[in-house]
């Protein structure tokens, strides 16, 4: 046999190995990756709520938002940075808020949050203490100047008020330093809470 057709055979071979095993480090094109971070100066206890899981539609959402929702409180040392890596179909569901719980007496955390979709940083905010980060107007209207939110991408024009999470799920954006968590954010049976955004 010549070198030729050894050549050709050898090249035949691979391609076709190439055509029938399935591609395993491909990622879904539909999936975005997803990251949500916190960054702070000085320290703190923090309550944040995340979008964990995107709901199969809004009707899903509004019937049980905390399937979907993800809460965790967290102390964080000074300089501390806390993150999470989650997917979504659609990056305009990301939410993330976070609510300092520092007393009086402490320096303000200085805390800022970011979402990234696909390794790029598609919004964040920075505040003394409460930052909030979404990618859709999540509570209607435009957002406060003192939330400075700065998306790469614009708003949805579909967005609602109807879209919104919760107004109970999120603490509001001046929430006291002497508030507590109860203070900010309802337990997560609370009824009020669960039934979804008004009608």
């Amino acid at each position: 046999m010549g070198i030729a057709r050894k050549v050709g055979l050898t090249v035949l071979a691979a391609a076709a190995s190439v055509a029938l095993v399935p591609g395993v480090a491909a990622a879904d094109p539909a999936e975005h990756q997803i990251r949500y971070t916190l960054t702070q100066a000085e320290g703190a206890t923090f309550d944040l709520y995340y979008l964990a899981s995107q709901p199969p539609s809004k009707q899903a959402y509004d019937a049980d938002a905390y399937k979907y929702l993800k809460h965790e409180s967290i102390d964080l040392a000074p300089g501390q940075t806390w993150t999470f890596d989650t997917t979504l179909s659609d990056p305009t569901w990301a939410i993330f808020t976070v609510s300092s719980t520092t007393h009086g007496g402490r320096p303000a955390p200085m805390a800022t949050c970011e979402i990234s979709v696909d390794g790029q940083s598609a919004v964040h905010n920075s505040a003394d203490y409460n930052p909030r980060c979404d990618l859709k107007n999540w509570v209607g209207g435009a957002a406060p100047a003192a939330q400075q939110n700065t998306p790469a991408a614009a708003t949805p024009a579909d967005a609602t008020p109807a879209d919104a999470i919760p107004a109970d799920a999120a603490p509001a954006a001046a929430t006291p330093a002497d508030a507590t968590p109860a203070d900010a954010v309802p337990a997560a049976g609370d009824a009020a809470a669960v039934g979804g955004a008004p009608a």
